[in-house]
């Protein structure tokens, strides 16, 4: 079993990252990326994934304190939509520091919240985006 793990995270994994990377260079030319429509969304994109980390840091940090410190704060930054990876590297940076504490289980609570937040903030860009 062991093998075939080893073989999905890597080779096939990176095989597929980088053909999907040249499959998405080779058919997007730069007059579509410069689209004035195109860099709004990326723009808007990318503000998305600040605000959602910014809040998600913050959301941490009040929960730790309104738990009087019974709250570990690095499960706000899982917030962040991009399931399951940032509960995944929550816990491998708090594992690091202690090797005991199990928080996955929270960070994928926060990550789907995370994807919940994404789904209404897209549809508010949807609502924005024509009036722009």
């Amino acid at each position: 079993m062991k093998h075939i793990y080893d073989f999905v995270s890597g080779p096939l994994l990176y095989g597929s990252t980088f053909m999907l990377g040249l499959l998405l260079g080779v058919l997007c030319d730069a007059h579509l990326l410069l689209d004035p429509k195109i860099l709004k969304l990326l723009v808007l994109g990318m503000l998305a994934l600040l605000i959602s980390g910014i809040g998600g840091i913050a959301g941490g940090y009040i929960m730790y304190f309104i738990k009087k410190g019974n709250y570990n704060p690095v499960i706000g930054i899982a917030a962040v939509s991009c399931v399951p990876t940032t509960a995944k590297v929550a816990q491998k940076i708090v594992s690091k520091d202690n090797p005991d504490s199990f928080i996955l289980g929270d960070a994928l609570g926060a990550n789907i919240s995370g994807v919940i937040t994404s789904a209404i903030i897209t549809g508010i860009y949807i609502t924005v985006i024509p009036l722009l």
